[in-house]
């Protein structure tokens, strides 16, 4: 009964430490950012379960845009939503809080193969559970992209590093179908075979047979095809192409300095954080206090080297936008993924002289940072409670951004505060003139 206990008991603080953080959550209203067009003028469309198949065919916004983004399996979570309560919002937040309690509970398991120490692993798993990052994955509905596509990539790479240790088709089949599910919820899952053969040449204890390495190059390159073309023939867009790839890449790098500091120093966090309204001085701290800790471990392992190389490539994908320059904000929730080599880092390079110190000091030490991440996201839930105070947060944290204005502008005029949503309107034109177009 006790060694029951002992392997359920982490997933079990899990659960009850994402409920009591998130209840909240539950009696939130829509903030309307992207919902009008996902959810409630697409009702007629998601709420009727004979469309189910009718979502490969269409884009993110269908029928109520167009969108540049192919998401098939968010659109189905946003019909089982639609079909069991229509648009009443809190049956859409608890799927937002279901999703994060099994992507929390998929990074448990995965962190514990990368690391193999269990404690560790679970104290790393609630800290990705109740970290304010990450709130609005969880309190802003479609937010919950990033969650969806975690469990994905958690469970595909888990696969991975099982086939790693014994070659069979069943594991390379789940590997295969948890990757196809992650390419048609968002497109960063593209970045995933990269991440597998930098952990194969880096990590992998043994090799690989020839035929599993076929079939591995396989399962990626006609995964990768068969989206290819299939979102390809149905949005119907030209790509970016090469060259504007790299140029957003390259011109919107200090994100990645941005993001790194709210991981560490989340106290600087916005609905709709943009470069020029965000500080770069967390994120400096940030990158001294990691130089400390290898200096102080004297030791910075392979893993470690692997858990920045995921950090940066599923957070790359990040800097690509289709928006305007002016409109394009960095979402903390496309962190889900990322912060998770973020946090095997950390914990490797300062394994030796924190996490195997005496459990008397360590326990003490990871309650107070999950109680302190666990008072801030609290905190930071309450800008997603309703439409009004998601858009003055957003004017508040981001008052460079001519889109937070706009919002919160059509937000007074269905008030029918006429003269403040004139002033939001015309604070937006006079920071980006091109907002009326949009």
């Amino acid at each position: 009964m006790k060694t029951d206990f002992k392997k359920t008991y982490p997933y079990l603080l899990i659960l009850c430490v994402i409920f009591i953080a998130y209840a909240q959550v539950l009696w939130f209203d829509f903030v309307h950012l992207d919902e009008d067009e996902l959810i409630i003028g697409n009702q007629n469309f998601i709420s009727n379960p004979g469309n189910i198949f009718e979502v490969f065919k269409h884009d993110v916004n269908y029928p109520s845009g167009f969108s540049s983004y192919y998401r098939p399996i968010l659109t189905l979570t946003f019909m089982a939503d639609a079909f069991a309560s229509g648009l009443n919002p809190f049956f859409y937040h608890f799927t937002n809080i279901i999703i994060h309690l099994i992507a929390s509970v998929s990074a448990y398991i995965l962190i514990e193969k990368l690391i193999h120490r269990k404690k560790t692993a679970m104290f790393l798993a609630l800290i990705l559970a109740v970290h304010p990052v990450l709130n609005q994955a969880v309190a802003w509905v479609p937010g919950r992209n990033d969650s969806l596509l975690a469990v994905f990539i958690f469970a595909a790479f888990a696969s991975f590093l099982n086939l790693l240790t014994k070659e069979k088709k069943s594991t390379l089949f789940f590997h295969a179908l948890f990757f196809v599910l992650a390419m048609f919820t968002k497109e960063t899952a593209v970045v995933l075979p990269l991440v597998c053969l930098f952990y194969y040449g880096l990590l992998s204890p043994k090799k690989l047979s020839r035929y599993y390495k076929y079939y591995l190059a396989g399962i990626w390159v006609g995964v990768f095809s068969g989206w290819f073309i299939l979102r390809n023939a149905i949005l119907k867009t030209h790509d970016l192409g090469v060259l504007n790839i790299v140029y957003l890449v390259t011109s919107h790098l200090w994100a990645v300095l941005i993001y790194a500091g709210k991981i560490i120093f989340p106290i600087n966090l916005s609905v709709l954080p943009t470069i020029t309204d965000s500080s770069n001085l967390y994120g400096l701290i940030s990158l001294v206090v990691i130089f400390v800790l290898i200096i102080f471990s004297r030791k910075f392992s392979r893993l470690a080297f692997f858990g920045l190389i995921w950090f940066l490539l599923f957070l790359i994908p990040s800097m690509i936008s289709y928006d305007y320059e002016s409109r394009i904000v960095f979402f903390e929730h496309r962190l889900y993924v990322p912060i998770i080599g973020f946090l095997v880092l950390i914990s490797e390079i300062n394994r030796r002289k924190l996490f195997s110190a005496p459990e008397k000091l360590v326990l003490p030490f990871m309650v107070g940072i999950i109680a302190t991440l666990f008072v801030a996201t609290a905190i930071h839930l309450r800008d997603f409670k309703d439409r009004l105070t998601f858009w003055q947060s957003a004017v508040n944290k981001s008052p460079h951004l001519a889109r937070a204005h706009k919002g919160l502008g059509t937000t007074f005029l269905i008030q029918g505060n006429f003269d403040l949503a004139e002033k939001e309107y015309l604070a937006a034109l006079k920071i980006s003139p091109s907002e009326q177009k949009v």
